[in-house]
């Protein structure tokens, strides 16, 4: 027996409701029909009934009565795997409600003989359906990025801080030759060359130190023995200034380094010298960028990727410089070392970003090699290039994940609490004050509970717009999470700057906002904490400010206070 319940959505919820008495059931169904609720529903009124109807379909959600014609709904728990189910009973019987819960089942409602749990059935059903949509969109998050991960042809992987292999992607395993189950076995010092081991320590020391150790090469060694020439960067990450993982993307660059060799052992006449190139262009044109430059570096040959890629033509390049190509985001440092390199017989190799035609931009892999002559003398230069704007594009974006809210944009926790210890060594050094301000804003939860969840986050939006145009751009605002911001405030001179940012802080706050064609009004209170008044670490300084802010809700919200 079916009831649709009228609704003018495109994909209304299916919804399977067993119940076997009629009272309760015509009572429900009424309820859905009065409330043009947006359920497909589908009723059954025994355990065999409803087992005969899951095994030919799945719902959306599924409401049981516990005490059923020919049995307990916990006989039908193995047919409700996977599938949200509520229970509804007439029975207050709190080991039964237990029971459930621990079996998995989302949700326990108790039929009043008022029915009054018929006006709390629609909002907890549609809870339940919102956490499972967002339940399934953070499994597919969490597969499309592994699939990012696992369809890069680099190496990634991720260490704990003594060593151990923790992740690492397709690649890694495919190159490495080892299985999931051995790479849980095996730390970083059992896959790289027994005698880069010591080099390791150091560039490990170096991270911890929080230097940036930049592009490096390391020699891995495969499950049978062969040792591959990796190239790539290694970055750590730190959580209450602890190393707690170190993350790796490398590149086989065995074969580049095998043909760099050969291009420099390469003899012959100028003839000869051409026609290996243009075999190496012929093989790699492919996939790479290659051109090659005159003495003076004016473009000779361009091949058809060079141009796919730039969107210029081989008219438009032949006769040019590089220079055409100047993106303007590196120093000019980076191209003199490049030119001196080059010019003096060595190879140059560095990832740089380029202009394209349009103005688009777009990051290469890029080797130049002199080519030499009988003589000795350089006459040729050959560039080859790898488009990486897509590796590049995912590593911008997975630390933009680390380090900023999801919902407003804002640093998090872990970024501003680097911000405040560079600004705390900067403060030091020069003698300067700095502050702390906590806010927490007032009555949130009451516009939050009254309007609904998507109404406060963009009520959040809103007010995060806000604190970052109050301050200064050298200034950090970053969401401590829920409704609670924090405000750190670089090279003040006195405690009434940070009073001053404050009390401008609560006065555009104060200011209406629309939200869902509805104007809203929220104050904050702030606690504020000065250095090195109020404390000499970031810990101190945020537990201080904290402090201070429940000491002006206290006082009557709205308001800012002083640490002392």
């Amino acid at each position: 027996m079916i009831a649709q319940a009228p609704d003018d959505r495109t994909s209304p919820s299916s919804l399977l409701l067993i119940e076997n008495d009629q009272v309760d059931e015509m009572a429900l169904s009424r309820a859905v029909t009065e409330n043009a609720l947006p359920y497909r529903m589908t009723i059954t009124r025994s355990i065999g009934e409803a087992r005969q109807v899951l095994a030919k379909q799945n719902f959306d959600i599924i409401l049981t009565d516990y005490n059923l014609s020919d049995g307990t709904a916990f006989d039908l728990l193995d047919a409700f795997a996977g599938q949200l189910v509520i229970f509804l009973t007439g029975s207050g019987n709190e080991e039964i409600a237990a029971r459930a819960i621990n079996a998995g089942i989302h949700d326990y409602l108790i039929k009043d003989t008022q029915r009054g749990y018929l006006t709390l059935l629609p909002s907890r059903i549609d809870i339940a359906l919102r956490q499972k949509r967002l339940t399934q969109q953070l499994r597919e998050s969490e597969a499309q990025l592994r699939n990012l991960f696992d369809g890069s042809s680099d190496l990634i992987q991720s260490l704990s801080a003594d060593g151990r292999i923790l992740f690492a992607n397709r690649a890694w395993h495919t190159l490495l030759g080892y299985s999931n189950e051995e790479m849980a076995k095996l730390n970083i010092y059992d896959i790289i060359r027994p005698s880069y081991c010591e080099q390791w320590s150091t560039i490990v020391r170096r991270l911890l130190a929080r230097e940036a150790v930049g592009l490096m090469e390391i020699p891995f060694r495969t499950k049978d023995g062969q040792i591959l020439d990796m190239e790539g960067n290694v970055t750590a990450e730190f959580e209450d200034g602890k190393l707690v993982v170190l993350r790796g993307i490398y590149r086989n660059v065995t074969e580049r380094k095998r043909a760099e060799h050969a291009l420099l052992q390469a003899k012959g006449d100028a003839e000869k010298l051409s026609a290996e190139l243009n075999g190496y262009i012929a093989a790699i044109g492919q996939l790479a960028l290659v051109s090659v430059t005159d003495r003076g570096g004016r473009i000779i040959h361009a091949n058809d990727r060079f141009c796919e890629v730039s969107g210029y033509s081989k008219e438009e390049l032949i006769g040019q410089n590089h220079r055409i190509l100047k993106s303007g985001i590196h120093p000019q440092d980076l191209f003199v070392d490049m030119w001196e390199t080059i010019t003096r017989g060595d190879i140059w190799h560095q990832e740089i970003c380029n202009r394209k035609k349009n103005g688009d931009f777009y990051w290469v892999d890029s080797t130049i090699v002199p080519l030499k002559n009988d003589e000795g003398n350089i006459f040729r230069f050959l560039s080859v290039r790898i488009d990486v704007s897509e590796r590049k594009k995912a590593e911008q974006q997975s630390i933009e994940m680390a380090t900023h809210d999801a919902l407003t944009g804002l640093p998090n926790r872990r970024l501003l609490q680097d911000r405040i210890a560079q600004s705390l060594a900067h403060a030091r050094r020069n003698k300067n004050k700095l502050a702390v301000l906590f806010l927490d804003l007032d009555h949130f939860k009451t516009i939050n509970d009254s309007l609904g969840h998507d109404a406060g986050d963009l009520l959040l939006k809103c007010v995060s717009t806000k604190l970052t145009a109050a301050v200064r751009g050298e200034d950090t605002v970053a969401r401590q999470g829920g409704d609670e911001f924090i405000i750190l405030l670089t090279d003040i001179n006195e405690a009434k700057d940070a009073e001053a940012v404050a009390q401008k802080i609560l006065n555009e706050l104060l200011e209406p906002v629309t939200i869902n064609d509805q104007e809203l009004q929220i104050g904050a209170s702030i606690g504020i904490a000065l250095f090195p008044s109020d404390g000499n670490d970031s810990t101190t300084l945020l537990k201080h400010s904290d402090a201070a802010m429940y000491r002006a809700k206290q006082s009557g919200r709205n308001k800012h206070q002083f640490y002392q």
